[in-house]
């Protein structure tokens, strides 16, 4: 089980990225899930955005679908209902 916070690296000219406006964030963890990286190149090749890893990017934190105006997927729990709605404008008028 992944407790507690994890850093991630975020790709640029992503939502995650124009949402957050850093490189790297932090936000925590609490569950047994992990994207499975066989299914990465498939993924990838059919819309799929990997916008966040981990620092090592062996860990897929979170996702996008390229051709779609706000979709995001995310392993980490978001901090507060403030960073939620934070996020959610920053998604809408990215």
């Amino acid at each position: 089980m992944r407790l507690g916070a994890y850093p991630c690296i975020l790709e640029q000219n992503t939502h995650a990225h124009r949402a957050y406006d850093v490189k790297e964030i932090s936000e925590r963890h609490r569950h047994r899930y992990e994207f499975n990286n066989a299914y990465k190149g498939i993924c990838t090749r059919n819309g799929m955005k990997i916008s966040g890893t981990s620092p090592d990017g062996e860990l897929v934190e979170i996702v996008e679908i390229e051709d779609h105006p706000w979709f995001l997927g995310a392993s980490s729990i978001l901090n507060s209902n403030q960073d939620l709605r934070n996020l959610t404008l920053s998604l809408r008028h990215s």
